[in-house]
């Protein structure tokens, strides 16, 4: 799908301005942003603006609606810390905290992972996925490409 890209600079909701496009998909777009609240770097996963106001996008407002709660809700030491969700307006959107540094896939690709780096990194996605079970959430995609759930450290 196109991207509806957001010029730096462009203010996503007051206080928050969108700095560069990080990735999307077919429902939604990740930014990099400058919060003015927190005075810090964050991540904004907005809905794609051609679905806001479709009855037929309501599905992907419901799932980032979902998402803001669950991730509202859990907190490990492994886990991305969330900052809160935008819902309504011209743009909906998630706040998620930044972590800097390069995918896992990415370090592994580039100069891979020696016995000593994948052992702990074992032990803490072992620790996080025991985490969500106990708390009833089940992560049907975990993978080193860590944007795609709500982990993101391990």
């Amino acid at each position: 799908m196109r991207s509806s890209q957001l010029p730096e600079g462009e203010e996503i909701v007051a206080g928050r301005v969108a700095l560069e496009l990080l990735g999307g998909g077919r429902r939604y777009e990740a930014y990099l942003a400058w919060d003015e609240h927190l005075h810090a770097l964050v991540v904004a996963k907005l809905l794609r603006p051609g679905l806001v106001g479709d009855d037929r996008a309501l599905e992907a407002l419901e799932a980032l609606a979902a998402e803001a709660r669950l991730l509202g809700a859990l907190a490990h030491p492994l886990l991305l810390r969330s900052f809160g969700a935008v819902l309504d307006g011209p743009r909906p959107h998630v706040v998620l905290e930044h972590i800097e540094g390069p995918r896992l896939s990415t370090l592994i690709r580039r100069s891979g992972l020696a016995l000593e780096q994948l052992l702990p990194l074992g032990l803490d996605l072992v620790r996080l996925l025991r985490y969500l079970a106990a708390e009833q959430v089940l992560h049907l995609d975990v993978k080193p490409r860590t944007s795609s759930w709500p982990g993101g450290r391990a």
